[in-house]
């Protein structure tokens, strides 16, 4: 990473930790099963990982669940079949997304977001950091302030073994006012 990358980031979290201490929105940890609407980001710039939540962001509808996905597509003109994106073009210097789409997923108070994307994203992290989301899900990551779930996975494993770890561990959750199981 260059020394004008390692600023941009270091500037961008620090701006980041601005907003987080402004943003005070409870989170609090939620069973899947009770779960009534979910939201997803996602790097959807590879099709193959677009393919993936796509066919799972349709089985969960057909659980009962809301379901909004937000993609980020790496240099990519808006697509018709898939509208809702940000690409480079909707993020400025500090690499802090904007436009309708990214304002309109971070107004929305999900009962669980999940970040799909196997790779640090700052744009990413940055809109799962200031969602009102109650509880957030993703890959584990030094800036800890974005989930209150992190998934730690091998190198080896893909987008679908992450899918089957988020579920199982959001099926063992319990609220803090429910007894546990025994």
């Amino acid at each position: 990473m260059s020394i004008f990358q390692s600023l941009r980031r270091k500037l961008h979290q620090r701006l980041l930790q601005q907003q987080l201490r402004l943003h005070r929105f409870p989170h609090h940890s939620i069973h899947f099963d009770k779960a009534r609407s979910i939201g997803i980001l996602f790097d959807g710039t590879e099709l193959s990982s677009r393919d993936v939540v796509l066919r799972y962001a349709d089985q969960l509808k057909k659980t009962g669940k809301s379901v909004r996905l937000l993609a980020f597509m790496d240099n990519r003109a808006e697509s018709e079949s898939f509208p809702s994106i940000f690409n480079r073009k909707n993020l400025d210097w500090l690499m802090r997304p904007t436009g309708h789409y990214v304002k309109e997923f971070l107004d929305h108070p999900f009962d669980i977001l999940l970040n799909l994307s196997m790779e640090e994203n700052p744009a990413l992290e940055y809109i799962a950091a200031l969602s009102q989301a109650h509880f957030r899900v993703g890959v584990f990551s030094r800036t800890t302030h974005c989930y209150e779930l992190m998934i730690d996975l091998p190198v080896s494993q893909k987008l679908p073994d992450l899918i089957v770890q988020i579920e199982f561990f959001l099926q063992k959750m319990q609220s803090t006012n429910e007894a546990a199981a025994v």
